[in-house]
C-alpha cells in the first residue's frame, strides 16, 4: 500500500531493443495536478498507460490508488478504472 496516489518505482519498458523509460520514478498525491512534457517519443503516452493498465513495465512497480495494480489483469484494473 503506498500513501501516495500514483507511484512509479523505477519503471522501465522497451520495445524490441529501443528502451522508452529507463528507471522512471515519480508520485503524484491525491488532489494534485501533475504534467508529463516532452519532445516526441520520449515516453509521455507510454507512461500514461502504464498508469490506465493498458502496458505493464518489463521492471518496476505501478501503484494506482494506493495500490499496487503492476501486475493486475483486466478485470482487476477495471474497478480503479472507474474511480
Amino acid at each position: 500500500m503506498s500513501e501516495h496516489y500514483i507511484e512509479f518505482r523505477g519503471v522501465y519498458k522497451a520495445f524490441e531493443d529501443l528502451a522508452v523509460l529507463e528507471d522512471v520514478s515519480f508520485v503524484v498525491d491525491r488532489g494534485e495536478t501533475s504534467v508529463i512534457m516532452g519532445r516526441s517519443g520520449v515516453g509521455k503516452s507510454v507512461t500514461l498507460k502504464h498508469i490506465l493498465g493498458f502496458l505493464k513495465p518489463d521492471a518496476g512497480r505501478v501503484v494506482v490508488a494506493g495500490q499496487d495494480v503492476t501486475d493486475w489483469d483486466e478485470d482487476q484494473l477495471q474497478e480503479i478504472l472507474r474511480r
